[in-house]
Parts: structure tokens; C-alpha cells; sequence
């Protein structure tokens, strides 16, 4: 039956908290609620921060979590501290005075005897040492004098691991940290959360802890002998309606400092030996697969290869000095090149047997989580048992993939080159449902807004033994391999939750991004407070108000203030260029709001952008509206100091004259001045100054290509720093944002008008209306330029490039709605190179003109025709099949190879035809003809092929 139980959680932390939970209750286990109305339960004086005596009165993380099992079922509580250790574990059997055993780690012995919990907290193993020893050479071979306690779970593991040690046997966790302390004994290894509890009550000043990633973390439960199943299911339950931020804030409540912040790992250089080094020497930079879109892993925008995968490979690679060249394509051909060793490397790859006979793989590199997806709509689709008879997409050339096929037969599955065209698949109608990884799934679907699919249920395939993804090697690179394997251990989990934060930030609901690790609580939990400087003059964005931080980036501030529970003061400077002054000799944490430069890197760490600004030009209100700034070549135009856009725009326009200014507000008054010719900065900076000081004698004259990204910088000798506002960024939701902007954009009147607000308002209305203006008054003069530069390629005067994907979008979307033939014809022109070569490039750019001139005789008036690039054309045959297509291409190219070009002997062209099928993506038709093209030069070239199954 359902029960709703009112909980009222009472420690000093949660004073007057109530919250109310639903829980699930079985027969079985009310019937044990009646007759079971106090636990008894074993607990232990002084074992901080678990459970110990202050101010008469058991406390600690264990005790907070059984009193608010007790408050939730209505249970008292009797507390026994009696006997030993052993005879609490022999008591607890047979309920002699004894129920719970609060905190234990389970192991194959106990198992035998009693029934645990899931875990309610794990807290990793640490290394204590003197402050004076060196850590990270503790493990390097030489001998140690280590303490140990009884029956501790990390004891075997040790004398396994290093049985040259001295091991030295104490009665508890605090006489063994008392011999590190008087250097009894070199160190001493166990839980983080007892020695920084230990280290802070007893006053242990001559030692420190590590953070040690060599040993598993070791989990609490809560234990209680075998006939009191029900106590362990309810127990179970109330950890998972328990609130994410409860669990949190009680792990905060009692972790002291950890001294040492930087990790083991972290410090510790990764040992490679001779060979390791001589084959980085030799190889500094290694090929490496790159699909082009399986979000969020690994992808490829605008050239680069992006994604979680990508940016833990750029990780590894910076510790072992090796560098990634990324290879792009779609996975069958980029995966075919590995094949035939023309990549060295491929990632991240679904272990299968054969390929595990033909390859080497690395230790695992990532988790995945196969799921279905289908639209939220589909009620009849709960298993996949419902599935039969239906369409299912899957990856192309995945093992799942082939797994799922021998697993359900029943299926129709179809195969897609990405992720996205798969979801879209099952958005547009295409196909009832997809399997891939949850991730993945999730991560497109929030980012296409593709609002009517949902993950439905996870996927198990009895065949997929090994879920993990990995990287893989040719099998003669052995010695790869163990780089590889080195790099991967040597990541700290402070730089995983930084990689995990950047790219889990659109797919997690509130609650979980909330949830903070350990360090991060120990971190917080000894920070008295964050300092930050900022740009004290950049408003509306932000300035220094009488010593009060103001603006936009202040309310934001604000928010991720009140996430963090840290007070965030402001750090007072006069100028940008002090702010990051400060940042370089750590005087301040963070920057509020900064660009990302290679030199910031060297003593900063940035988030992801979380503000996106255009760049203005702004001059005499004489000056004439500008379409592009090149055309200000030996003006001279200002730019505020130490503002990173400024080195970005030198590269970019190489012929203006840039000059320093101290700030934005000297740069315009040099403007107004005539000292300066105009001054460069944000929109809303500029809009606000112009209002405020300089209305009616300058403007804004031009708006740049260029955006800036604005991330939060912080220190990086403190790493924490950096996944803490990674998180607190990503709880910013859109509804926040737009309370923000709506603040700093509106009017308000107390009294009298602020005319800040106005001259906000003002400067972006008027900046609209003189575009608008100056749009309408030059309109004849640049109509025509514009039409024709945004959708023909200069040289020939046909489509360009940019124009030809907006055409093919539209064809494929009604091609997906009704089916009509849809051909595309791609072809080059042979040994081009030869005639630039011979002739000359303008010889050559006549050529290409009289190409598109034959082309555009010649084909049929609904066939779409443009430049694909070089001597690269394609031609989109709408309503046409592969055969009608080929034999367009063919009087195509009997007309290019009967022209007589001007002082050229004579040019042929090869030609590749595909048609678009069913289920087919944009990306794998492209394939298709350029394979056919690849044919058509195999044979001879000056032919046409088409693509054939």
C-alpha cells in the first residue's frame, strides 16, 4: 500500500526542515513497521566524522542518516556503545541488545552473515605523511615504515601490493595518525573523512593528507543480521527519496580542511621508461578517428573535432606529451581507414571478439548506457518485446548494432550514419524507435530541441559483455598501448568531473548537477570566502559601485553564489589590466567575466562561455555606416588594453591601425576628440557610454563579424575552482537569464527617472533604427551586392557552397515527406592542377568560368547547379532517379569535352551519380558519389559512374 510519511528531519544543521516523501510500502514490511518500534543500535564514541559524543548528544554522518530513517517510519532510537568491536559483530546476529550496526564495508565473509544496505556514502582512501615528506614518491620501491589498525579492509591490499613495507600494528585510526605525527612511522593509509576529523580535533600540526587514487573507495552501508530483510528494503528506499541536496549538506556539515588540495595523482608525473620515451620521440603526433556526429562523444563542427571523447584524448595526450590529429569522417570510412592502418588510433569503440583478435585495447576509457528512444507519444512501446514487426534504427557498423539484429530478429532495423539523423528519424515519423546511448541521446535531443522524444527504457543485450567504450591501437603498437594505459590512470577525479560537468551540463535535471564530490564539499566547506575581481567599468555588464558589485555579471554572481553557499567578495581594482594583475599573483580566485588567451592559461583555468557579445565600432555622428571594416585600412581605431578581443582583432584585420587605450571610457573620449578615428568595444558597453556621455556626437558605425565568449576564469593552482562554477553555471536555467536581462533593460522610476536604464534602452533602439536608416538609404547599393554575396560563388557567378547545403536541406526534407526521386551529381574537372600549372591561375579561373557557362546551357531548368569548391561542381537533380541522373551527367560531359577552351588543349570531367534511398542522410549520399567518383577516375577518367548497393 502507499503511504505518505511526513518527515521531519531534526539536527542542528536542518533545524525546522520538513519535507514530505512518497514510499512504496509491502505488506512485509509494514507488518515489520508494527511490531518493530525501536532500533537498537550500535554506535561508537569517537570515530568522527561518523558518529561520536558533542555536547552529550550522538552525532556524525551515520547518526544523521538512521535518525532520519527513524523520523521517517516513526522509530526510536537506543544508541549502544558497549563491548568491543568483534562482539558488536557477533551481537547483532542474534538482536542481543544490538539491531544496526551503523558503519561497515562489506565484504565476502560478512555477506555470509548479514544484509547491507546500498551505500550512503563512500569516501575515498588517503595517504597521510609529515608535512616535510614528500608524497608523491611514497610508492616509488623503497622501503616504508607504514601504520596499520586492525581488521582494517585496506590492510591486505597493502602488504599484497608492497610486502617490502614495515608494517606497525595500532589500536586505532587515531594512535596510527598520532605515530605519523610524532614520525614514528612514515605514513599511515585510510579514510579521508576520519583523518581530516583527526587531524583537526587532536591538533596533529606536523603532518598532511594526499588524496590517494591507487585503491578503490571504500563504501559505508548500514549492516543488520539476515531475518531483518524488511529493515534493509526500507532503509534502501529512504536513501532514494531522500533529496539530493540533504545527502550533500550532510556530508558538508562535517568534512574539516584536507591540507594538502593538489592530489597525489595530480602531482605525481607519469613514469614512462626508455622505450615509452624514445616512441613519443619518434612519434610526437599520432592519428587518431573522429566521427562526425556522435554527440556528445565525438563530433566535428565547422572542422574541428569536439566532444567529451575528444577532449579527455587532448587530456591524456598533454600529459604524456603527445599530440591528436584528429581524422574526420563518417564512422564506416573513418574506421575502414583504421582497417588498413592509414590511423593509428580509433575512439571511442565498442569491444567485440573479432575486434579484440585484430587489435590491442586500452583499460577502459569511458561507461555507456544503451538505451531505447521513441517519440513520448508511443504508449504501445514499454518493452522490447513491443517492438516486433516494427522499424528500429541503430548505429552503422556498431556491434550493438549486430547484437540487436541476432537478439530480435522480429526487428526491421535500420542503419544510420549518426546519431542526430536517427532521432530525427524517429522524430520526423521515419522510424518507430532507436537504440544508442543514453548519453548521446539525451545530449542531441536537448540540443536539436527535438521536445516530443524521450529516453523509454534502458537496454540490455545478452550478448554486449563489455558496455565500456575504449581506445584502440594497431596490434604492433604495444608500446602505445601502455602510454595510453599510463595517461588514463594518472586522471584525477577532480579533472574527470570537469570533462563529465562540460559536456553532462544540457542533459541532467537541477538536483543532480547539484550534487558536488567530495573534494569539492571539502573544499567548500573550508572556504571562508571566494575572491573575485572584475572589469570595474564595463556597465551595463558590470562595474565597482562605491565598492558594490553591479551589473548584469553581478546578478549572475549572485546566483551561483547562493548555489555554492560561499560568499563571493569583491576584490577591489582600479583598471582591467589590475584585475588581471591580481589573477596572475593570486590575489583574487576568479574573474568574473573573461576570454580565454593562451597566456591567461598559464596561471588561469575558464568554463564554458556562458555569455555570447557582438563587437561595435563606434565614431563621429558625421561618419557614414561601414559593411566591413577592412575598408578603414590606416585609420586609426582604439581598443581598450589588456582586453584579449584585441590580439584576436589584430589577426584578423592585419590593415587597420589599433591603438592602445587605458579604457573604454578614455577610448571614446579620444574619438570625441578626433584623436582617434573610432574606438572598438561590446554592444552594450558602447550603447550604454554613448547615452550617458556622448549622445548626439558619436554612434555606433558598424557591427563586426566577431562575438566574444565570456567564461568565469579561476585560478588554476586551485582546480576545485573550476568544476564548482562549470556547475553552478549550468544551474543558470533560461527563465533566471531572462529575469536578468529583463532587469538591466527596463525602466524604473522611483521619484525621478534612471536614466541609466533609459540610455540602455535608448542606445539599442537607436542603434536598430540607424541600421534601419542607413539600410533604407543605401539599399539600391548594396541589395544587389548582398544577394549576390551571401548565394554565388564570386569567380563563376553560380551557387556557392553555402547556397547548395541550404537547397539540398530543403530537397532532402520533402524528399523524407514524399518520396520523390532525388539524384545529386558531383564532379571535377581532370588534372586540373596541370592546367594552373601550364597556363597560369587566371588561365586556370577562365576555365572554371566556361565550365559553369557549358553547365548552365545544358541543364535542365529544375536542376539546381553551383561551385562545391576548387574544380569541385555539383549539380541536385530534383525529381529525378539514378538513371535519369546519369544520363544528365553524361551530356554533360560530352558538352565539357567538345568545348575548345582558349589556348587550353582540352579539358574532360569525371562524374559521380547517387540517389538518395530511404533512410538515407545527406552525409551517406555524399559518400556515395564521391565513391562513384573515386570509380570513375579508377577507370580512366572522362566517364560517369553511379552508385550501386
Amino acid at each position: 500500500m502507499k503511504v505518505i510519511v511526513s518527515l521531519f528531519f531534526i539536527t542542528a544543521y536542518f533545524l525546522g526542515w520538513l519535507h514530505a516523501a512518497t514510499v512504496e510500502i509491502s505488506p512485509q514490511e509494514q507488518a515489520w513497521l508494527d511490531k518493530t518500534k525501536t532500533l537498537h543500535v550500535r554506535i561508537t564514541k569517537d570515530l568522527p566524522p561518523y558518529q561520536f559524543m558533542q555536547e552529550g548528544e550522538y552525532v556524525g554522518i551515520s547518526v544523521e542518516y538512521i535518525k532520519f530513517f527513524a523520523s521517517m517510519f516513526n522509530l526510536k532510537i537506543e544508541y549502544d556503545a558497549r563491548g568491543s568491536w568483534a562482539e558488536a559483530l557477533e551481537r547483532v546476529k542474534t538482536h542481543e541488545g544490538i539491531d544496526v550496526i551503523l558503519r561497515l564495508t562489506p565484504n565476502s565473509q560478512l555477506h555470509q552473515t548479514m544484509l547491507f544496505s546500498k551505500s550512503y556514502c563512500a569516501f575515498p582512501f588517503s595517504l597521510l605523511t609529515s608535512k616535510t615528506f614528500p608524497s608523491e614518491i611514497f610508492f616509488n620501491g623503497s622501503m616504508r615504515k607504514i601504520a596499520v589498525v586492525p581488521h582494517y579492509v585496506i590492510n591486505e591490499k597493502l602488504k599484497h601490493d608492497f610486502p617490502h613495507f614495515t608494517y606497525v600494528t595500532y589500536a586505532n585510526s587515531l594512535e596510527a595518525m598520532r605515530a605519523v605525527n610524532e614520525h614514528k612511522v612514515d605514513g599511515f593509509i585510510g579514510d579521508i573523512a576520519i583523518m581530516s576529523m583527526f587531524v583537526k580535533n587532536y591538533r596533529l600540526d606536523n603532518v598532511k593528507i594526499s588524496n590517494l587514487t591507487r585503491y578503490a573507495t571504500e563504501e559505508q552501508s548500514v549492516a543488520v543480521a539476515k531475518d531483518w530483510p524488511e529493515f534493509i528494503s526500507l532503509f534502501n528506499k529512504m536513501l532514494e527519496v531522500m533529496p539530493q541536496d540533504v545527502h550533500v549538506k550532510i556530508k558538508r556539515k562535517y568534512l574539516p580542511l584536507v591540507q594538502e588540495k593538489n592530489s597525489l595523482a595530480a602531482t605525481q608525473s607519469i613514469e614512462l621508461n626508455e622505450h615509452e620515451k624514445m616512441y613519443i620521440a619518434t612519434h610526437p603526433i599520432i592519428s587518431v578517428t573522429n566521427e562526425l556526429g556522435w554527440y556528445p562523444y565525438d563530433f566535428n563542427e565547422e572542422g574541428e573535432a569536439k566532444g567529451f571523447s575528444v577532449d579527455y584524448l587532448k587530456l591524456l595526450g598533454k600529459k604524456v606529451g603527445i599530440h591528436f590529429n584528429f581524422i574526420s569522417g563518417t564512422w564506416p570510412v573513418v574506421f575502414e581507414k583504421f582497417q588498413n592502418k592509414e590511423i593509428q588510433m580509433a575512439q571511442p569503440l565498442i569491444p567485440s571478439a573479432e575486434r579484440r583478435h585484430h587489435f590491442r585495447f586500452s583499460d577502459k576509457f569511458i561507461t555507456m548506457d544503451l538505451a531505447l528512444i521513441t517519440q513520448t507519444k508511443r504508449h504501445d512501446i514499454s518493452t522490447m518485446e513491443t517492438l516486433k514487426g516494427k522499424t528500429v534504427g541503430a548505429g552503422k557498423g556498431w556491434p550493438t548494432t549486430q547484437y540487436l539484429k541476432e537478439e530480435y530478429p522480429e526487428l526491421n532495423v535500420v542503419e544510420y550514419e549518426t546519431a542526430k539523423e536517427m532521432l530525427e528519424a524517429i522524430a520526423y515519423g521515419l522510424i518507430d524507435a532507436g537504440v544508442d546511448d543514453a548519453f548521446t541521446a539525451h545530449y542531441v535531443i536537448e540540443k536539436e530541441m527535438l521536445t516530443n522524444l524521450h529516453v523509454a527504457f534502458k537496454v540490455a543485450l545478452k550478448n554486449l559483455e563489455d558496455s565500456n567504450l575504449y581506445i584502440v591501437m594497431q596490434p604492433e603498437d604495444e608500446v602505445l598501448q601502455g602510454i595510453i594505459n599510463k595517461a588514463l590512470h594518472s586522471v584525477t577525479p577532480d579533472e574527470l568531473d570537469a570533462l563529465k560537468s562540460k559536456w553532462s551540463k544540457s542533459i541532467m535535471s537541477k538536483e543532480s548537477r547539484l550534487a558536488l564530490s567530495l573534494d569539492e564539499q571539502i573544499y567548500l566547506a573550508q572556504k571562508n570566502r571566494i575572491r573575485m575581481c572584475i572589469n570595474p567599468d564595463q556597465m551595463p555588464l558590470e562595474m565597482n559601485q562605491n565598492g558594490k558589485h553591479v551589473g548584469i555579471i553581478a546578478d549572475y554572481i549572485a546566483l551561483m553564489e547562493t548555489f555554492l553557499g560561499v560568499p563571493i567578495d569583491l576584490i577591489p581594482t582600479r583598471t582591467w589590466a589590475e584585475s588581471l594583475l591580481k589573477a596572475k599573483e593570486r590575489q583574487c580566485d576568479i574573474l568574473s567575466l573573461s576570454i580565454a588567451t593562451p597566456e591567461r592559461k598559464a596561471y588561469l583555468n575558464f568554463t564554458h562561455p556562458y555569455m555570447q557579445i557582438p563587437l561595435v565600432l563606434v565614431s563621429g555622428e558625421d561618419k557614414v555606416f561601414y559593411a566591413d571594416i577592412n575598408a578603414l585600412a590606416g585609420k586609426s581605431i582604439g581598443i581598450t588594453k589588456g582586453y584579449a578581443y584585441g590580439d584576436i582583432l589584430r589577426v584578423h584585420y592585419p590593415n587597420l591601425q589599433f591603438i592602445d587605450t587605458p579604457s573604454d571610457e578614455e577610448g571614446l573620449k579620444q574619438v570625441a576628440q578626433k584623436k582617434l578615428f573610432g574606438f572598438i568595444g561590446t554592444l552594450p558597453t558602447m550603447a550604454y557610454q554613448i547615452q550617458k556621455d556622448y549622445f548626439g556626437s558619436l554612434k555606433i558605425i558598424s557591427k563586426l563579424d566577431e562575438r566574444i565568449d565570456l567564461s568565469i576564469a579561476t585560478r588554476n593552482d586551485e582546480p576545485l575552482l573550476l568544476s564548482l562554477f562549470e556547475k553552478a553555471i549550468d544551474l543558470i536555467d533560461a527563465t533566471q537569464k531572462q529575469t536578468v536581462l529583463n532587469k538591466w533593460i527596463s525602466v524604473n522610476v522611483e521619484g525621478h527617472m534612471d536614466y541609466t536604464y533609459v540610455y540602455i534602452i535608448s542606445a539599442f533602439i537607436g542603434f536598430i533604427v540607424f541600421i534601419v536608416l542607413i539600410r533604407q538609404y543605401q539599399l539600391h547599393q548594396y541589395n544587389v551586392k548582398l544577394e549576390i554575396l551571401s548565394n554565388t560563388d564570386k569567380l563563376t557567378g553560380i551557387h556557392n557552397r553555402l547556397k547548395l547545403d541550404d537547397i539540398l536541406e530543403q530537397e532532402k526534407k520533402l524528399f523524407d515527406r514524399y518520396q520523390s526521386p532525388l539524384s545529386i551529381v558531383l564532379f571535377d574537372l581532370d588534372y586540373f592542377k596541370n592546367v594552373n600549372d601550364n597556363y597560369g591561375h587566371k588561365r586556370g579561373d577562365e576555365v572554371l568560368k566556361s565550365i559553369a557557362a557549358i553547365v548552365m546551357r545544358a541543364k535542365r531548368e529544375s536542376d539546381v547547379f553551383g561551385r562545391w569548391g576548387g574544380e569541385e561542381f555539383l549539380l541536385i537533380c530534383r525529381n529525378t532517379d539514378k538513371n535519369g541522373a546519369k544520363t544528365l551527367a553524361e551530356k554533360l560531359r560530352e558538352s565539357i569535352a567538345a568545348y575548345r577552351f582558349p589556348e587550353v588543349v582540352s579539358i574532360t570531367a569525371s562524374f559521380g551519380v547517387a540517389q538518395f534511398e530511404k533512410y538515407d542522410s545527406i552525409v551517406k549520399v555524399f559518400d556515395k558519389a564521391d565513391k562513384a567518383l573515386y570509380e570513375a577516375k579508377a577507370q580512366g577518367r572522362n566517364r560517369v559512374v553511379a552508385f550501386d548497393m
